[in-house]
């Protein structure tokens, strides 16, 4: 996750700013793991560890992360208009 500028979080600090902003309804499982990008069935940390995505939703269970054509018609579809509504 990127501060704003082209810099990333160091894990502290996406610790200290999970812990001051994020609202949470239930208790905490274990660690937050802080994921920072995907391919197909994996995903990868803020230190570089690689996990299989066994908790993501439907979308990601089905085709993965990233696959390229779905992010193609991501971009494609951008470029005429985001959001209709």
């Amino acid at each position: 996750m990127k501060d704003g500028g082209n810099n990333m979080l160091s894990k502290e600090e996406m610790i200290r700013k999970d812990n001051e902003y994020i609202v949470r309804g239930w208790g905490k499982v274990g660690e937050p793991m802080y994921l920072v990008e995907g391919k197909g069935p994996m995903v990868k940390d803020i230190d570089g560890k690689e996990y299989l995505d066994c908790s993501s939703g439907l979308f990601s269970n089905n085709a993965g992360h990233c696959h390229p054509k779905i992010v193609q018609a991501i971009k494609d579809q951008a470029e005429k208009l985001i959001q209709p509504s």
